[in-house]
């Protein structure tokens, strides 16, 4: 059996304390609004149920209603959902309550008449019971049932009312206008951040029946605060693996793709923005948790100035915050959703592409490398004399990189290939440096069977020494590589004397013992 869920309300004991206030107001018969206000997946909902579940009073009237993206097509419905409540009574208010909505109200009627029948309709519910509205995602809400909800806020004082909203942060300017008017009628605010890690550990160990482990816990910390999503990520876990639960909780997902409840969650997080904006960030995604404005700027072949509306938007619905000089997705988990929403072929594809928007803007080697990398191979001309240019830089700051990248481009490069000792050269030293010592004799010795120009092959057989020493091929093997390299006809005379002070430290390395790592990267220095 799986462990029972836990409360909703871990970490939010300060804004339960605020509602359980409003609602001994209104035990007091005074009218109250509360503004509740935070990220989708926050637990704005999940609050006030709460609150309400525990406090309200036999008899009292409860209300709610929620707008969608497609309220605005139904003039008014959110709030008759709202009050349509409790209308089959004896009671006469009630009665005349009802007959109001029956009579006097069409559908879709966002007329003054509709307004002031659903604000007459409120009156007589307040004042037949205390009563709470609950109306929530107001800023998906037609501008009538706004009206409505306004001008109950504003006679909050004449009415036995818990007027209760909630809102994702910086919603359009209508509605930021009608938080203000709640902050300066005395009304109270409440701001949802994310939880604290300890409440978030805390939240997990109810859910698993047990303190988290290191991997359950580094999961759970992509989730970035947000209960709903730490709860879809441990939800999906425990469905996959059942109840074979761990005594330390170290549970992992078999699989890094998000499940398909929380993509549908993190879907709904997008759709607060444009369809422009939802493009320009999946673009976003392919350049990874964080990215500069300029690198997008190239890749969309968009002015910083054209971006702005878009950015400014993204910024505003919390999908990516402000990081130095860079933009970072606030929550791994959306990007990730964004990333995901895109076929693996076009994901491959349009890494390719920025790739190359990137190369040709002198970006970074690490950034581009790492897009041909997400491309899955390099396959392309540009790609080959970019690597060739790259090779020194990579081999050095990403070395596992460079090694597979380079054994892409060779397995398409033909010998013949004027770029392809320059490839082999950087291969073998990028394999140094990973420690891959066995892989860098053979390659070696795969390139001093073909390699013709006497610098390159001094070079190959230099690295070779180290490698074959490395690799405990004996320091034997190393002094014969050397002395061949040493006899061989056009010697540089700088590799001359390199090749002979190699040797000389080669010649000195006791039988049978074993080189350190130092020793080995001496190639790459």
């Amino acid at each position: 059996m799986l462990p029972t869920r836990p409360p909703r309300w871990v970490g939010r004991e300060h804004e339960l304390t605020v509602l359980r206030a409003a609602i001994e107001a209104l035990v007091r018969g005074e009218g109250t609004v509360v503004w509740i206000e935070g990220e989708p997946g926050i637990g704005k909902s999940s609050l006030a149920a709460e609150a309400l579940a525990e406090a309200v009073q036999p008899g009292w009237d409860v209300g709610w209603g929620g707008a969608d993206q497609f309220s605005g097509r139904l003039p008014l419905r959110v709030m008759q959902d709202c009050l349509q409540v409790r209308l089959n009574s004896s009671d006469p208010r009630r009665t005349h309550a009802a007959s109001l909505l029956r009579d006097r109200l069409s559908p879709g009627d966002a007329s003054v008449n509709g307004i002031e029948v659903l604000l007459l309709l409120a009156d007589d519910l307040c004042a037949a019971a205390p009563t709470v509205l609950v109306v929530e995602d107001l800023q998906w809400a037609d501008e009538a049932s706004l009206a409505v909800w306004h001008d109950l806020a504003v006679s909050i004082s004449q009415l036995r009312l818990l007027l209760i909203g909630t809102c994702r942060p910086t919603p359009h300017r209508e509605v930021e206008q009608f938080r203000t008017a709640v902050v300066r009628g005395g009304g109270q605010v409440i701001t949802l951040g994310p939880l604290a890690e300890p409440d978030v550990i805390a939240l997990v160990t109810a859910m698993v029946g047990a303190s988290p482990g290191e991997r359950l816990r580094r999961l759970t910390a992509q989730a970035a605060g947000n209960p709903l999503y730490v709860r879809e990520l441990v939800d999906a876990v425990l469905r996959e693996q059942g109840a074979a639960i761990c005594p330390v909780a170290d549970l992992a997902p078999r699989s890094e793709q998000l499940p398909v409840s929380l993509t549908a969650v993190l879907d709904d997080r997008l759709s607060s923005v444009s369809a422009e904006t939802a493009q320009l960030l999946r673009t976003a995604t392919l350049l990874g948790a964080r990215f500069t404005v300029t690198d997008l700027s190239a890749v969309l072949r968009r002015s910083a100035l054209d971006m702005t509306v878009n950015l400014q938007e993204a910024i505003s619905a919390g999908i990516v915050d402000a990081a130095g000089t860079e933009l970072a997705f606030r929550h791994p988990l959306i990007r990730q959703a964004l990333y995901e929403s895109m076929p693996e072929a076009l994901r491959t594809a349009l890494h390719a592409e920025v790739a190359r928007e990137l190369a040709a803007t002198g970006t970074d080697a690490l950034s581009v490398a790492q897009q041909l990398s997400a491309a899955r191979r390099p396959g392309a001309d540009w790609a080959r004399a970019w690597l060739v240019q790259a090779v020194p830089v990579l081999a050095t700051r990403a070395p596992q990189l460079a090694v597979e990248l380079l054994r892409w481009e060779l397995e398409t490069t033909p010998v013949v290939d004027e770029a392809w000792d320059s490839l082999t050269v950087g291969l073998i030293r990028a394999m140094l440096a990973v420690c891959a010592y066995q892989e860098a004799v053979v390659q070696a010795n795969r390139a001093l069977a073909v390699m013709t120009d006497p610098a390159r092959r001094c070079e190959i057989s230099w690295m070779l020494a180290h490698a074959q020493v490395s690799a405990g091929h004996g320091s034997d093997n190393a002094v014969y590589t050397i002395r061949r390299a040493l006899g061989e006809a056009g010697l540089p005379r700088m590799w001359e004397a390199r090749l002979l002070a190699e040797l000389g430290m080669v010649e000195r390395i006791p039988r049978g013992i074993d080189v350190s790592r130092t020793f080995a990267t001496q190639a790459l220095t």
